[in-house]
């Protein structure tokens, strides 16, 4: 099972990598959101 896994990653490099992006800049939108909204009601 492992073994397959790590085969399908190697395989896919791009759609691990742009999945990655997606989470990155998804907790910096969700990140910056809160950091506004504090910074407006203080």
């Amino acid at each position: 099972m492992l073994r397959t896994t790590l085969a399908g990653l190697r395989l896919h490099k791009g759609r691990l990598f742009t999945t990655a992006l997606a989470i990155v800049l998804g907790v910096m939108f969700v990140t910056g959101t809160l950091v506004f909204t504090d910074t407006l009601r203080h």
